[in-house]
Protein backbone atom coordinates (compact mmCIF):
# COMPACT_ATOMS: atom_id res chain seq x y z
CA UNK A 1 0.00 0.00 0.00
CA UNK A 2 0.85 3.08 -0.77
CA UNK A 3 -0.62 6.15 -0.05
CA UNK A 4 0.20 10.35 -0.53
CA UNK A 5 -1.99 12.64 1.62
CA UNK A 6 -2.43 16.33 0.15
CA UNK A 7 -4.32 18.92 1.47
CA UNK A 8 -4.64 22.68 2.44
CA UNK A 9 -3.33 23.09 5.63
CA UNK A 10 -5.65 22.58 8.52
CA UNK A 11 -7.63 20.30 6.56
CA UNK A 12 -6.56 17.45 8.37
CA UNK A 13 -3.75 15.55 6.42
CA UNK A 14 -1.84 14.97 9.25
CA UNK A 15 -4.18 13.98 11.65
CA UNK A 16 -6.00 11.66 9.17
CA UNK A 17 -2.51 10.02 8.34
CA UNK A 18 -1.83 8.79 12.00
CA UNK A 19 -5.52 7.32 12.27
CA UNK A 20 -5.41 5.56 9.44
CA UNK A 21 -1.60 4.17 10.16
CA UNK A 22 -2.96 2.99 13.30
CA UNK A 23 -6.22 1.21 11.49
CA UNK A 24 -4.14 -0.37 8.68
CA UNK A 25 -1.88 -2.36 11.26
CA UNK A 26 -4.77 -3.09 13.69
CA UNK A 27 -7.43 -3.36 10.54
CA UNK A 28 -5.37 -4.52 7.54
CA UNK A 29 -2.78 -5.88 8.99
CA UNK A 30 -0.19 -3.33 7.12
CA UNK A 31 2.64 -1.37 8.69
CA UNK A 32 3.31 1.80 6.77
CA UNK A 33 6.05 2.44 8.64
CA UNK A 34 6.93 6.27 9.36
CA UNK A 35 4.37 8.55 8.38
CA UNK A 36 6.10 10.98 5.96
CA UNK A 37 5.38 14.60 6.48
CA UNK A 38 8.43 16.70 5.72
CA UNK A 39 7.04 19.36 3.04
CA UNK A 40 6.02 22.33 5.73
CA UNK A 41 9.14 24.43 6.48
CA UNK A 42 10.81 24.07 8.93
CA UNK A 43 9.27 20.58 9.60
CA UNK A 44 11.54 18.57 7.12
CA UNK A 45 13.32 15.90 9.15
CA UNK A 46 11.23 14.47 12.18
CA UNK A 47 8.55 11.56 11.86
CA UNK A 48 5.61 11.50 14.08
CA UNK A 49 5.51 11.76 16.79
CA UNK A 50 8.77 13.43 17.25
CA UNK A 51 9.36 17.18 16.61
CA UNK A 52 12.30 19.53 16.06
CA UNK A 53 12.85 21.64 18.57
CA UNK A 54 12.68 25.45 18.65
CA UNK A 55 16.20 26.06 18.04
CA UNK A 56 16.47 23.50 15.19
CA UNK A 57 13.45 25.26 13.63
CA UNK A 58 15.17 28.56 14.00
CA UNK A 59 18.48 27.36 12.80
CA UNK A 60 16.54 25.87 9.57
CA UNK A 61 14.38 29.00 9.11
CA UNK A 62 17.82 31.22 9.27
CA UNK A 63 18.77 29.18 5.91
CA UNK A 64 19.19 30.85 2.56
CA UNK A 65 16.21 30.14 0.41
CA UNK A 66 19.08 28.20 -1.84
CA UNK A 67 19.82 26.10 1.09
CA UNK A 68 16.05 25.42 1.61
CA UNK A 69 15.03 24.49 -2.05
CA UNK A 70 18.15 22.22 -2.59
CA UNK A 71 17.38 20.46 0.92
CA UNK A 72 13.81 20.04 0.34
CA UNK A 73 14.47 19.04 -3.42
CA UNK A 74 16.68 16.14 -2.35
CA UNK A 75 14.09 15.08 0.23
CA UNK A 76 11.53 15.19 -2.62
CA UNK A 77 13.49 12.31 -4.41
CA UNK A 78 14.79 10.60 -1.83
CA UNK A 79 10.96 9.66 -0.98
CA UNK A 80 10.24 9.10 -4.48
CA UNK A 81 10.14 5.56 -5.42
CA UNK A 82 13.20 4.02 -7.05
CA UNK A 83 12.32 0.01 -8.28
CA UNK A 84 9.65 -1.22 -10.05
CA UNK A 85 6.88 -3.59 -7.41
CA UNK A 86 9.18 -2.57 -4.52
CA UNK A 87 7.17 -3.97 -1.76
CA UNK A 88 7.53 -1.29 1.40
CA UNK A 89 4.25 0.23 2.52
CA UNK A 90 4.25 3.70 2.61
CA UNK A 91 2.29 6.81 3.84
CA UNK A 92 3.28 10.60 2.79
CA UNK A 93 1.58 13.54 3.25
CA UNK A 94 2.03 16.48 1.19
CA UNK A 95 5.04 15.62 -0.94
CA UNK A 96 5.66 16.95 -4.35
CA UNK A 97 1.94 19.09 -4.26
CA UNK A 98 2.61 20.21 -0.94
CA UNK A 99 6.25 21.50 -1.62
CA UNK A 100 5.52 23.03 -5.10
CA UNK A 101 2.02 25.16 -3.87
CA UNK A 102 3.63 26.48 -0.56
CA UNK A 103 7.08 26.96 -2.68
CA UNK A 104 5.69 29.26 -4.96
CA UNK A 105 3.19 31.21 -1.99
CA UNK A 106 5.62 31.18 0.70
CA UNK A 107 9.20 29.76 0.48
CA UNK A 108 10.34 32.09 -2.51
CA UNK A 109 11.58 29.03 -4.52
CA UNK A 110 10.80 26.27 -7.65
CA UNK A 111 8.93 28.89 -9.90
CA UNK A 112 8.72 28.26 -13.61
CA UNK A 113 12.28 28.85 -14.99
CA UNK A 114 14.21 29.18 -11.69
CA UNK A 115 16.72 26.86 -10.51
CA UNK A 116 14.45 23.56 -8.70
CA UNK A 117 11.81 24.83 -10.62
CA UNK A 118 8.73 22.50 -8.97
CA UNK A 119 6.46 22.17 -11.94
CA UNK A 120 9.45 20.32 -14.14
CA UNK A 121 10.18 18.20 -10.92
CA UNK A 122 7.06 17.17 -10.01
CA UNK A 123 6.28 16.01 -13.69
CA UNK A 124 9.24 13.96 -13.16
CA UNK A 125 8.27 12.39 -9.41
CA UNK A 126 4.92 11.61 -11.46
CA UNK A 127 6.44 9.86 -14.11
CA UNK A 128 8.71 7.58 -11.35
CA UNK A 129 5.31 6.80 -9.25
CA UNK A 130 3.32 6.52 -11.89
CA UNK A 131 5.67 3.99 -13.66
CA UNK A 132 6.96 2.24 -10.83
CA UNK A 133 4.08 2.09 -7.82
CA UNK A 134 1.34 2.63 -9.79
CA UNK A 135 -0.83 1.23 -6.97
CA UNK A 136 -0.02 4.54 -5.30
CA UNK A 137 -3.32 6.48 -4.15
CA UNK A 138 -3.65 10.07 -4.49
CA UNK A 139 -5.86 11.19 -1.33
CA UNK A 140 -7.31 14.68 -1.68
CA UNK A 141 -8.08 15.76 1.96
CA UNK A 142 -10.15 18.79 1.81
CA UNK A 143 -12.92 21.28 4.20
CA UNK A 144 -14.90 23.83 3.81
CA UNK A 145 -12.96 27.23 4.31
CA UNK A 146 -15.20 28.39 7.50
CA UNK A 147 -14.27 24.72 8.88
CA UNK A 148 -10.22 25.54 8.31
CA UNK A 149 -10.40 28.91 10.38
CA UNK A 150 -11.81 27.66 13.07
CA UNK A 151 -9.45 24.87 13.21
CA UNK A 152 -6.67 27.74 12.71
CA UNK A 153 -8.24 29.45 15.75
CA UNK A 154 -9.01 26.51 17.89
CA UNK A 155 -6.08 24.56 16.86
CA UNK A 156 -3.59 27.07 15.90
CA UNK A 157 0.05 25.27 14.83
CA UNK A 158 3.52 26.66 16.35
CA UNK A 159 4.32 27.74 12.99
CA UNK A 160 1.90 27.86 10.57
CA UNK A 161 2.32 28.09 7.05
CA UNK A 162 -1.26 28.94 5.33
CA UNK A 163 -2.81 32.83 6.49
CA UNK A 164 -6.58 32.95 6.61
CA UNK A 165 -6.65 35.41 4.44
CA UNK A 166 -5.16 32.84 1.48
CA UNK A 167 -7.26 29.71 2.19
CA UNK A 168 -9.38 30.29 -0.83
CA UNK A 169 -6.63 30.23 -2.77
CA UNK A 170 -4.59 27.66 -1.08
CA UNK A 171 -7.93 25.26 -1.53
CA UNK A 172 -8.18 26.27 -5.01
CA UNK A 173 -4.43 25.40 -5.77
CA UNK A 174 -4.70 22.03 -4.18
CA UNK A 175 -7.98 21.06 -6.29
CA UNK A 176 -6.29 21.86 -9.05
CA UNK A 177 -3.20 20.30 -8.71
CA UNK A 178 -5.00 16.98 -7.51
CA UNK A 179 -6.92 17.44 -10.81
CA UNK A 180 -4.07 18.46 -13.29
CA UNK A 181 -1.88 15.16 -11.77
CA UNK A 182 -1.01 11.81 -13.49
CA UNK A 183 -1.45 9.50 -10.56
CA UNK A 184 -4.36 7.11 -11.65
CA UNK A 185 -5.62 6.12 -8.40
CA UNK A 186 -7.45 9.32 -6.88
CA UNK A 187 -9.57 9.72 -4.10
CA UNK A 188 -11.25 12.82 -2.48
CA UNK A 189 -12.26 12.69 1.76
CA UNK A 190 -14.25 16.11 2.80
CA UNK A 191 -13.40 16.12 6.35
CA UNK A 192 -15.06 19.26 7.21
CA UNK A 193 -18.43 17.50 9.55
CA UNK A 194 -16.73 14.46 9.92
CA UNK A 195 -14.44 13.12 13.23
CA UNK A 196 -11.35 11.89 12.78
CA UNK A 197 -13.29 8.32 13.41
CA UNK A 198 -15.58 9.32 10.41
CA UNK A 199 -12.96 10.17 8.32
CA UNK A 200 -10.86 7.57 8.77
CA UNK A 201 -13.72 4.98 7.50
CA UNK A 202 -14.27 6.89 4.68
CA UNK A 203 -10.72 6.92 3.76
CA UNK A 204 -10.35 3.16 4.44
CA UNK A 205 -13.53 2.39 2.41
CA UNK A 206 -12.61 4.33 -0.42
CA UNK A 207 -9.08 2.46 -0.91
CA UNK A 208 -10.89 -0.68 -1.10
CA UNK A 209 -10.87 -0.18 -5.31
CA UNK A 210 -7.71 0.09 -4.66
CA UNK A 211 -6.34 -2.25 -2.69
CA UNK A 212 -3.89 -4.76 -3.87
CA UNK A 213 -3.58 -8.60 -3.95
CA UNK A 214 -0.57 -8.58 -1.40
CA UNK A 215 -3.15 -5.82 0.46
CA UNK A 216 -6.24 -8.12 0.69
CA UNK A 217 -4.32 -11.07 1.82
CA UNK A 218 -3.29 -9.43 4.67
CA UNK A 219 -6.19 -8.04 5.80
CA UNK A 220 -7.67 -12.22 5.10
CA UNK A 221 -4.54 -13.26 7.41
CA UNK A 222 -5.23 -10.70 10.07
CA UNK A 223 -9.42 -10.99 10.07
CA UNK A 224 -8.21 -14.80 10.54
CA UNK A 225 -6.63 -14.43 14.15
Amino acid sequence: MKLILVGCEYTGTTTLAVAFHDHAREHLGIDLGSIHDHWKIPYTVIHHPDRITEDEADRYLALSTRQKEAWQRHNLYYHTVAERDAPEDQIIVGFHLEDTIYADLYYGYGRPGEPGDRARHSAKIEQRVTALAPETVLVHVKAPPAMIRQRMREHPHRRPVVPETDVELVLDRFAAAFAASKIANKLVIDTGDATVGESTRLLAEGLEPFLTDRDRARRAATSAR
